[in-house]
């Protein structure tokens, strides 16, 4: 039995794009545990941190989508089982709009994904020194951090050194690098 929706929702699926409609595939016929988003911050080469996480989550059986500037390829590419770059996040948006993803940030200019998703958890792995990003040209990027900070549901660092950063958050968590 076919589904209806309301008018406009058969609007917006009708603007639904072709790698939109690829994700929302993956998404209805993989099994999975959950999902993981890192929206757009760095390339996938060289792997870092983050790309690190999301390889550990697929292994565990967790479904990961690694966005890139849509600029850098088309449409979607599984690079490794349950390892999916986007090449525009937007796509990915449109189809998350009824999941709740895990979302890890690292970076402020991802809080804007993560404020379009209306159900997620939130993860702040803290990289490096928020004052060399915060004291950045751009306008309201420490409140941006703080922001981050108590919208999220986890907050990870990856040295001592950036525990100041952690808001005073009893509840973070120190994860060393290299031990994915």
């Amino acid at each position: 039995k076919k589904q209806r929706y309301p008018s406009f929702a058969n609007e917006l699926l009708k603007e639904w794009s072709d790698t939109t409609w690829e994700i929302a595939h993956i998404l209805g016929h993989r099994r999975y545990k959950g999902i993981v988003v890192y929206p757009h911050a760095v390339h996938w080469e060289p792997v870092q941190r983050s790309q690190q996480f999301l390889r550990s989550f697929a292994k565990e059986g967790y479904l990961c989508f690694f966005c890139e500037w849509n600029t850098e390829g088309e449409g979607i590419r599984e690079i490794e089982q349950n390892v999916v770059i986007v090449y525009g996040e937007e796509y990915l948006l449109a189809a998350l709009q009824d999941q709740c993803p895990i979302v890890l940030m690292t970076y402020h200019r991802q809080a804007v994904f993560c404020d379009l998703l209306p159900h997620k958890v939130i993860w702040f792995d803290i990289l490096d020194n928020l004052d060399f990003f915060a004291g950045a040209a751009e306008h309201g990027v420490s409140e941006i951090y703080d922001g981050m900070l108590k919208k999220a549901d986890l907050v990870t660092y990856s040295a001592d050194r950036l525990m100041r950063y952690a808001g005073g958050r009893k509840d973070a968590v120190k994860l060393n690098n290299g031990v994915c």
